[in-house]
């Protein structure tokens, strides 16, 4: 009796989870289709074949969806840098490799991130997540950066913060390219890695891994 119960359970929760799951893809295409403003909750169940008192089991509004969906930007950002992989000593490496991961983050969630970026002027709870989830980038990469410098990997030519900065601003710059097709991934990569060499203080003639 007790094992039947513990195997319903866990049914149970997995289809919570696989139509909680549906609910929040559902709302990325409609609010990357129509906006978030245009977008309604009616607009979502009918996207992932639910009913109206299904998408209130899950969230409370549109915009708690809305801000499910901003975590899910939170989490790929700090999946690209993750350098558990990589030799954190290997500088140009590091900055390569988690260049090229956040870069396809950025052009993953391009229009999601377009629609942070105008929802945040006007709502205080999405300037407070979007410019957490920012700053949290930068000061993740500054933190390295400031390490790599004290133990002599690099000399850096500007504060950790203002190269951090620049490096986000550029991916989410050439991220628009990438999608659009104007560019290569990996050309767009190598071009933000070589805005950090100058400022991290690796040799200009040194080859970029490809």
């Amino acid at each position: 009796m007790t094992g039947k119960g513990w195997a319903k359970r866990e049914a149970h929760s997995r289809e919570d989870a696989e139509r909680r799951h549906q609910l929040v893809e559902a709302a990325r295409k409609v609010f990357e289709r129509r906006g978030y403003r245009l977008a309604t909750i009616a607009d979502i169940t009918e996207e992932a074949g639910s009913s109206r008192a299904t998408f209130y089991v899950y969230f409370a509004s549109k915009m708690d969806v809305f801000l499910v969906l901003a975590e899910t930007v939170r989490a790929d950002f700090l999946a690209a840098q993750d350098i558990s992989d990589i030799d954190p000593d290997d500088l140009k490496l590091v900055l390569t490799i988690t260049t090229e991961r956040a870069l396809a983050a950025a052009v993953k969630h391009r229009t999601l991130i377009t629609l942070l970026d105008h929802e945040a002027i006007s709502d205080p709870d999405v300037k407070r997540i979007w410019g957490g989830i920012r700053e949290g980038t930068i000061e993740r990469t500054a933190r390295y950066l400031a390490d790599a410098g004290s133990r002599g990997l690099a000399d850096l030519q500007a504060a950790p913060q203002t190269i951090a900065r620049m490096g986000l601003g550029s991916i989410e710059a050439f991220a628009l390219p990438v999608v659009d097709g104007r560019l290569e991934h990996t050309e767009a990569v190598e071009e933000i890695v070589r805005l950090y060499v100058p400022l991290v203080g690796l040799k200009r003639t040194e080859t970029l891994p490809t």
